[in-house]
């Protein structure tokens, strides 16, 4: 018989486990609520387990931060003024910020992020003629593609890419302070490098 009818419930002693609406039973057995010193239990029993894992991914993070190439950032705030050197004293002048304004900071944004000025850099610090340069950010292909006078255009483009590509160009809010950060990193073969 596979079915229990009500009279075979009543019949039955206290025997019976009774299960309440919440699923679990009333009698405390393996299917008891999870209270939070269950929950400590279960922590204090499996301590060496939960520190060994803390403990093995905080070995695992420092051992990929050592193996990262490091990161060199720069940074320099600048302020943009529109103003022009006055010859005549007029006294306390205060001017609105305007919407005039705002394009002008915009603008001077926009040419501090222009290629043309990232190759001039580039020239200034003498970039382009530097395989070093190209090196060090992994770039000494597009240096032995362009070798010789003739490809110069090209190693300034090149490198004014470079330059665009690490820098940062971040205005402060409220203010006509802009940070301009340049990011370098060391060479990947370094180790290699160091052991010659």
């Amino acid at each position: 018989m596979n079915s229990i009818s009500p009279q075979m419930l009543r019949s039955a002693s206290g025997a019976v486990a009774l299960v309440t609406s919440s699923g679990f039973k009333e009698d405390g057995g393996p299917g008891r609520p999870v209270s939070l010193k269950r929950l400590l239990e279960i922590v204090l029993r499996w301590r060496w387990v939960f520190i060994g894992g803390v403990a093995g991914g905080a070995a695992l993070a420092v051992f990929v931060t050592l193996l990262m190439p490091r990161q060199y950032t720069s940074t320099e705030r600048l302020l943009i003024s529109r103003e022009t050197a006055q010859v005549v004293n007029v006294g306390a002048i205060s001017r609105d910020v305007s919407i005039g304004d705002q394009e002008f900071y915009q603008t001077q944004y926009g040419l501090m992020r222009t290629q043309a000025l990232a190759e001039r850099v580039a020239r200034d610090i003498g970039a382009i003629d530097d395989p070093a340069f190209f090196k060090m950010f992994g770039k000494s292909d597009v240096f032995e593609a362009t070798a010789g006078a003739s490809n110069h255009a090209q190693r300034a483009e090149a490198a004014g890419l470079i330059l665009l590509a690490h820098v940062v160009v971040a205005p402060t809010h409220g203010s006509s302070l802009v940070d301009v950060a340049a990011t370098t990193g060391v060479e990947r073969d370094r180790w290699a490098r160091g052991a010659r």
